[in-house]
């Protein structure tokens, strides 16, 4: 079911998990969820760039997405419950009402998003069930951050749109000269950029 799984079963637990930590592939770790929470919590760094933990109990009975749920963590719970025939146990709220998450969403569509962007405040206005626009932006080289700022103004004003809080992503293209105009914008805009 898993072709490029492996299985690590010699020496330490925690040398174990740190070996495949370090090299960023997903981890199911079997056992109780306590010790798998041990193991992992020095490790931790920040959500957009550890890989995904799930834990199996020992029986095969529940699943746990213990880390990176939305970064391939609920994909791979799914997955590993649907095959072991066992309980998914899933806990982002995203995920538990059945909205999609920004990361999911930019996953499925081969989509980069930036680093400094603020996932969590488009998923927070997800989960509320807030009304949201994304605003895709075409690019002409040498257009400068204060074109692109009065782009914006001019939108909100033929729109009758308040940026606030109803923008939460602004698209890019992968363009450096695009990313510096874009960045500080939408940062200032407190959007998501993807």
């Amino acid at each position: 079911v898993f072709p490029r799984a492996r299985l690590e079963k010699e020496g330490r637990l925690s040398s174990r998990v740190k070996q495949v930590w370090r090299e960023g592939a997903p981890l199911i770790i079997v056992g109780p969820v306590g010790v798998a929470v041990r193991v992992v919590a020095p490790l931790l760094k920040k959500k957009t760039s550890d890989p995904p933990v799930v834990v199996v109990d020992i029986a095969g009975a529940f699943v746990v997405c213990l880390t990176g749920g939305h970064h391939g963590g609920n994909a791979l719970t799914l997955e590993v419950a649907r095959a072991l025939g066992a309980v998914p146990v899933i806990t982002t709220g995203t995920q538990v009402l059945g909205v999609p998450s920004l990361e999911e969403l930019a996953l499925e569509r081969g989509f980069f998003i930036h680093p400094e962007t603020n996932a969590l405040l488009f998923n927070k206005a997800m989960v509320e069930m807030k009304e949201v626009y994304a605003l895709g932006l075409g690019w002409r080289r040498g257009t400068s951050r204060e074109e692109l700022e009065e782009a914006f103004v001019t939108f909100w004003k033929d729109t009758g749109l308040s940026h606030s809080p109803h923008l939460l992503a602004t698209a890019k293209v992968k363009e450096k000269e695009a990313q510096e105009a874009l960045l500080p914008l939408a940062k200032r805009l407190g959007t998501a950029l993807v």
